[in-house]
Order: C-alpha cells, then structure tokens, then sequence
C-alpha cells in the first residue's frame, strides 16, 4: 500500500500487488483508510477498479452525456442549474457494462462492513456527470437522515472516477472533516455558511485518476 495526502486533500491509497490478486485489503490499507474515514469521511482507493471496466463504461456514458448534454435543460436533471455543468445521468444496465469491481468493489465493501456492519445493501445506482463550467454547486448535504445518532454512520456514498477527475474537467467539491461540525439536531446544517470560509474551499475539489474509488 502506498500513501498520498495532497495537502488539504484527501487520503488516497494505492492497493498492492497482494491485495489486488487476493481482492482483501490489509490490515495496515484497512487502519489508514478507516482512520481517513473517520477523521475526513473520505478515503479514495486508487486503483481498485480493473482499466478496462472503466474504458468500456467510460465509452458508453461518454456517447450517452453528450446526447444529455444537448438536450433542452427541461428534460434533462441539471444539478442546480445548467451553469453548474453537473447533470444526472444514469449508468447502463447492458448486462456486459455491469461489472462487480464497479457495482459491488470488494475494497470499498470491505471498508463498508467494517463500519456499518455485515451484508451492506446496494440502495442507489446512480450516477453525476460533472463537466467543466464556470459554476460552482452550492454547498449542500446530499443525503442526510434526520435524528439519526450524531456523527453515526448510516450509509457511505461509493464514487468511482470513469476518468482522471479535477479542476481541469469538472471535480466534485468536499469538505473533508464537515461531517464532525455543523451538526443540529442529529443532522448536517449548511444553511448558515461563512462566506469567507466558502470561498477559500473553492480550489479544494478531488483530484484522482482514473479508478479511482471514493467512499
């Protein structure tokens, strides 16, 4: 396993040749990714998926956003706005596109259990297309689930990156850590945000290659 934590970014690890060929993290990958996932409530798993699932989904959904992209902005779900550049897209469910490195990655299942306990459950296959643009999404909670235990993990979001993603072609934004602080009543309050704070996180957006797996 190696190691990179840009500075004020997230943890990402790079899997061994032994955990790739045995499709189990090792004890040490598993202390640094849970303590990353506590701490930041993010880890990104560099190469965990195989490059040609990746090429050959990355195809397919490249043909299919550009057909979402030139479509009038009120047929397609365009995430706060067309300025944005972030549009919802659907992956395909063509039986040779659906792979189980992408679906149900055993790394990121792994870490999954560790925290949430045996058997996770597969809820949402969905899927964000951010392209470059001028805009920037406000900052907001995807999901959150209201009088839920503090702090208590209910579920963990598993992105993988079809392409290398960053400031250069579109990147998602997060505030490592902002799962620790800002919460009300059992859930995460963005409604009142400095706005000096919100400025200065704007070059703070994921940098990671092509296999990338956040969870």
């Amino acid at each position: 396993m190696a190691t990179k934590t840009p500075p004020d970014g997230p943890v990402v690890l790079t899997l061994s040749p032994d955990e790739l060929s045995t499709q189990t993290l090792s004890t040490h990958t598993l202390q640094r990714a849970l303590h990353a996932l506590h701490a930041d409530g993010l880890v990104a798993l560099a190469n965990a998926v195989s490059p040609a699932h990746l090429a050959a989904l990355d195809a397919r959904m490249q043909r299919d956003a550009a057909r979402l992209l030139a479509q009038p902005s009120d047929d397609v779900h365009r995430n706060f706005g067309a300025a944005t550049g972030n549009i919802r897209q659907e992956p395909p469910t063509t039986p040779s596109l659906v792979h189980a490195d992408v679906v149900a990655n055993p790394f990121a299942t792994q870490l999954t259990e560790c925290v949430l306990g045996p058997r996770p459950v597969l809820r949402f296959y969905s899927a964000n297309t951010a392209a470059r643009a001028e805009g920037r999404q406000p900052v907001h909670v995807d999901l959150e689930f209201g009088g839920y235990p503090t702090h208590f993990a209910f579920g963990y979001c598993v992105n993988v990156c079809l392409d290398d993603v960053g400031l250069e072609n579109g990147a998602t934004e997060v505030w490592l850590g902002s799962h620790l602080v800002g919460m009300v009543e059992g859930r995460e309050c963005v409604d009142v945000i400095d706005e000096g704070l919100e400025e200065s996180q704007a070059a703070g957006e994921d940098v990671l290659a092509q296999g990338g797996v956040g969870d």
